[in-house]
C-alpha cells in the first residue's frame, strides 16, 4: 500500500455495536496518522462516526513520563517513541469510542510517509464491542513476556539461540461482579470465545502513553469457573495469551 495515503473498507455481516477499534500488529512509523469513519451507508456519503485524523503513536504534550530523557534523545524532541524503539514491535493502535456506534460499513485511512519499510502492513484490524468490568482487576494482576527462544548447549558449554518472537500474557482476577455481570459478560464471553476466539485486551483505557505495552490481541489461555462466594457476588480468574 502507498505509504503517503492508503485506505481500505470493511463490510461487517451486520450493523454490529462497535466501540473498540484497533490496528493490530502494524509497522506504522512514529509520525503516521490514521482516520476511521463508519456507519450504515455503503457509499460513505454519510457516516455515523468520524474519528478525524489521529496520531498512530501517542504524542507527549509535556507529560512527566518523558522528563528522564536526555535532550539528545530523538524522543525528547519528537515527543513520541523513536524509530528504533518501535521497529519490529507488535504494536496495536487502539481507538475507544465514547459511546457504541452501530455500523456495518467502515473505512480506514492511513498516512505514513516516514514508514521505515516503505510499505504499510497490518496484522489484523479489530472492531468490536467493549466489556469494561465495573471493578478493575484486583491488585496482584501480572503482565509480562514469555520467551519462545530455544537454547542449545554445545559440549564446550557455548550456548546457541534459535530466536523466536516472544509473546505477552496476562494473569489476574475479577472480583465483586454481580450475578448479572458475571453471567452476561464473564460466563458468556468464555462460552463464545472458548480458547480460540480473538479478543482485544486493554489494561488501562485512559493510559495512552503505555497503551502499546499493555494492549494486545489475545485469546483465553484457559477457561476458569465463575466462583460464587457470597450472595450476588462473583469472581473469576483471568488468563490471556497474546496472538502472534
Amino acid at each position: 500500500l502507498d505509504t503517503s495515503y492508503a485506505h481500505f473498507r470493511a463490510t461487517l455481516p451486520s450493523d454490529y455495536e462497535i466501540r473498540a477499534i484497533s490496528l493490530c500488529n502494524h509497522n506504522l512509523s512514529p509520525t503516521a496518522t490514521y482516520r476511521i469513519t463508519g456507519g450504515n451507508d455503503a457509499s460513505f456519503a454519510t457516516y455515523s462516526y468520524d474519528s478525524g485524523w489521529l496520531d498512530v503513536w501517542p504524542i507527549d504534550k509535556g507529560a512527566s513520563e518523558w522528563t528522564w530523557l536526555e535532550w539528545e534523545d530523538d524522543r525528547f524532541w519528537a515527543g513520541t517513541y523513536s524509530g528504533e524503539s518501535v521497529e519490529g514491535y507488535r504494536a496495536s493502535t487502539v481507538l475507544l469510542l465514547n459511546k457504541p456506534i452501530r455500523g456495518k460499513y467502515w473505512h480506514v485511512q492511513i498516512r505514513d510517509e516516514g514508514n521505515f519499510d516503505g510499505y504499510i502492513e497490518l496484522g489484523r484490524v479489530f472492531l468490536g464491542p467493549v466489556w469494561q468490568p465495573v471493578y478493575n482487576l484486583r491488585y496482584g494482576a501480572g503482565i509480562g513476556w514469555n520467551s519462545r527462544t530455544d537454547i542449545a548447549e554445545a559440549r564446550s558449554g557455548t550456548e546457541y539461540f534459535d530466536v523466536k518472537a516472544a509473546y505477552r500474557t496476562l494473569r489476574g482476577e475479577l472480583k465483586h461482579m454481580t450475578t448479572d455481570e458475571a453471567m452476561s459478560q464473564a460466563f458468556e464471553s468464555q462460552r463464545r470465545m472458548d480458547v480460540h476466539g480473538e479478543m482485544l485486551f486493554v489494561y488501562n483505557p485512559s493510559d495512552t502513553l503505555y497503551m502499546v505495552y499493555r494492549a494486545f490481541l489475545c485469546r483465553y489461555r484457559t477457561l476458569n469457573q465463575i466462583e460464587h462466594p457470597y450472595w450476588n457476588d462473583h469472581s473469576v480468574p483471568i488468563e490471556l495469551k497474546e496472538l502472534l
